[in-house]
Parts: structure tokens; sequence; C-alpha cells
């Protein structure tokens, strides 16, 4: 049975789960997370991808603040 490490990648900032022998071999690529990598079943947990959405969203709502206030 393959034993999972939750990882970020260094490189995209997108965080998933590898086999710990892949995390072993290349651990540059890597930073190891101390999150589950599997679920209950023991399936590798999705890939959760960087976005820039989530900066994007805040940097508009701290505008629209500003603008209620000067209203």
């Amino acid at each position: 049975m393959t034993n999972f490490v939750r990882v970020r990648d260094n490189e995209t900032g997108h965080e998933y789960s590898v086999a710990e022998s892949r995390f072993d071999l290349e651990p540059d690529l890597f930073t190891k997370l101390d999150k589950p990598a599997t679920d209950p079943t023991g399936e590798p947990l999705p890939a959760k991808h960087k976005t820039t959405v989530a900066k994007k969203a805040a940097e508009n709502k701290a505008a629209a603040s500003v603008d209620q206030k000067e209203n």
C-alpha cells in the first residue's frame, strides 16, 4: 500500500497528495504540509490549486467598503 503525504508545490503553490517515495526522491520540489493526504478510504485527496481569485475578491471588497464610506 502506498503512503501519501500532502505537499505544496514550491513552484506553483498548488497543494496535492503525492506518494511519500516521490517526496523522498525530490524533497526540494515540495513543502511537506501537516494535513491529511487521503480520505478515510485511503484515496488521495484532490488537488487544491492556488489562484489569484481570492486576492482579487479581497481587493474588490476593500474598494467597495471605501466607496460605501464615502457615500
